[in-house]
C-alpha cells in the first residue's frame, strides 16, 4: 500500500511538470543555439540510452555516459522520486569520441558486466586516471576506473558494502583526494574519499548533520574550500568544508523557498 502510494504521488509529479512544460511557449526558443549540430547517432543506435548522465575529456578524447532504460509512464514516474518500477534496462554505457577521426568508439557496454547499472552518473579524472560513478538501484551504485581510456575496472560495487547507495550524485577532486557523494533515501546521503583509488574511508553520513538531506551532489572548489549541495523535499542545504572532514551548513530550507528541493 505504502509503494502504491509513493508511485500514485510520483504519476501526479511527472503529469504537472508534463503540463507545465507543454504550455511554456518558450520551451523550443533557443536562438543562441543555433550553429549546435548532432555528431552521434541518435541514443547511439539504441532509443533505450534516453541521455548522457556524464562526460569528461580525457586525453584529448570526449568521453559520454549514458542511461540505458526503457519504462512506461509508472516507470517514469517512480524513477523520478528515485524507485524504480516497471524499468528495463541493458546496462549503461560509455562511448569514446575522437576528435581527430571524427568517430565514436563503444568502450562500455550492458553497465560494465552488471546490467543493473542503468547509467553512469558522474565523470572525473584522478591522479591521471579517468573515474566513473553508477546509478544501480538493485545491487548498489559502483565506481569505474580506467587509466588508458580503453580498458575498464571496477573499484568499488555494491554501494560501499550498502546497497541503499543506490546512486553516486557528487563527484570531485579536492586537496589530493577523490570524492564521491552518495543517494541514499533510507540512510540519508554520504560521502566516501579516497587518495588512491583503492582504499576510501567514509567522512560523512546521514546527510552531514541532517538524515532527509537524501544525497550529496554537484562539487565544486571554490577559495579554497570544497562545496556540495542535497537534495531535500524541505529545501536543499548546501554544505563546505576545508579539510573533506569538517563540515560547515551554509543555509537550509532552500533558501527561505522550500520548492528549492534539490541541487
Amino acid at each position: 500500500m505504502k509503494q502504491i502510494k509513493t508511485l500514485v504521488v510520483a504519476a501526479s509529479i511527472l503529469f504537472l511538470f508534463i503540463f507545465i512544460m507543454a504550455c511554456d511557449r518558450r520551451i523550443n526558443q533557443t536562438p543562441s543555439l543555433k550553429n549546435i549540430k548532432q555528431i552521434n547517432e541518435t541514443g547511439f543506435g539504441d532509443n533505450a540510452n534516453k541521455y548522457a548522465f556524464s562526460s569528461a575529456v580525457y586525453k584529448g578524447d570526449l568521453y559520454v555516459g549514458t542511461l540505458n532504460a526503457t519504462y512506461g509512464l509508472l516507470g517514469m514516474a517512480s524513477f523520478v522520486l528515485s524507485a524504480p518500477a516497471d524499468l528495463v534496462t541493458k546496462g549503461g554505457e560509455i562511448w569514446r569520441y575522437d576528435g581527430i577521426e571524427k568517430n565514436w568508439t563503444q568502450v562500455v557496454k550492458k553497465g560494465l558486466k552488471n546490467y543493473r547499472n542503468m547509467g553512469v552518473r558522474k565523470m572525473v579524472i584522478f591522479d591521471d586516471c579517468l573515474y566513473g560513478v553508477t546509478a544501480n538501484h538493485t545491487t548498489g551504485m559502483e565506481v569505474w576506473r580506467t587509466c588508458n581510456g580503453y580498458d575498464w575496472e571496477v573499484v568499488v560495487d555494491g554501494g560501499f558494502g550498502d546497497r541503499t547507495n543506490t546512486s553516486g550524485r557528487g563527484m570531485g577532486v579536492f586537496k589530493g583526494y577523490l570524492y564521491v557523494g552518495l543517494e541514499n533515501r533510507t540512510k540519508g546521503g554520504m560521502l566516501y574519499r579516497t587518495k588512491n583509488g583503492t582504499d576510501w574511508d567514509m567522512v560523512a553520513d546521514k546527510g552531514i548533520t541532517d538524515s532527509t538531506n537524501l544525497w550529496l551532489s554537484d562539487f565544486a572548489e571554490f577559495n579554497g574550500y570544497l562545496y556540495m549541495g542535497t537534495l531535500n523535499y524541505f529545501g536543499m542545504q548546501a554544505y563546505r568544508t576545508k579539510d573533506g572532514v569538517n563540515f560547515e551548513r551554509l543555509f537550509r530550507n532552500g533558501l527561505k523557498k522550500i520548492s528549492n528541493t534539490p541541487v
